[in-house]
């Protein structure tokens, strides 16, 4: 018997080879223009939100694989999702794209500060800004997890997750492959019923 691809998978992410250098340098240099107290927010609203090339669940699994590999997971989730779509040659897109905006706009924002250090107003918005970014991170993460935790068994595992390296300071590879094994284990087990 032939299988049927259910038509509406295909619909709301793109598949690779479908997504351009150039869409991969525009998109990623707006991750770069939006992404100010951190990329992981704006990267999300990009790469899931606007532009659909991946599900909300593909997003997170790839998130979740660039934070335990070694550099900064948004860079390393910017890699291996332009890599998926065009290669190298994406990547080399994508990451110009991600670094040229902000190169520049962090150089002509410290030109001006240089100059204007020194008032209180500019103080006030300095801390006002990391309250902001603050919140803004948090709100991505509970997006995310409306769209992601669905079952009961992922509810508890993000509970005891962030329960672990949250609250209890266990250190996060150790935990996470404990989680890993659990999380695996479960799934064969229901996948066996």
């Amino acid at each position: 018997m032939d299988s049927v691809e259910d038509p509406s998978a295909s619909r709301d992410t793109q598949q690779p080879g479908h997504v351009s250098c150039l869409d991969l340098l525009f998109g990623f240099a707006m991750v770069g223009m939006i992404g100010f107290g951190g990329i992981a927010n704006a990267l999300f609203h990009v790469v899931v939100d606007k532009r659909k090339w991946l599900t909300a669940e593909d997003y997170t699994m790839t998130f979740g694989l660039a934070q335990i590999l070694p550099g900064a997971a948004p860079i390393n989730t910017s890699i291996m999702i332009a890599d998926r779509f065009q290669g190298l040659v994406g990547i080399v897109c994508a990451i110009c794209g991600l670094l040229c905006v902000p190169l520049i706009s962090l150089i002509m924002l410290a030109l001006i500060y240089d100059q204007f250090a020194d008032v209180p107003e500019v103080r006030y918005g300095t801390i006002a800004s990391v309250a902001a970014a603050a919140g803004l991170s948090f709100g991505t993460a509970l997006k995310a997890s409306f769209r992601v935790l669905r079952t009961a068994p992922a509810i508890i595992l993000a509970l005891v997750s962030f329960g672990a390296i949250g609250i209890f300071r266990i250190p996060m590879i150790p935990a996470m492959i404990v989680l890993m094994i659990v999380a695996l284990s479960f799934s064969y087990l229901r996948s066996a019923k």
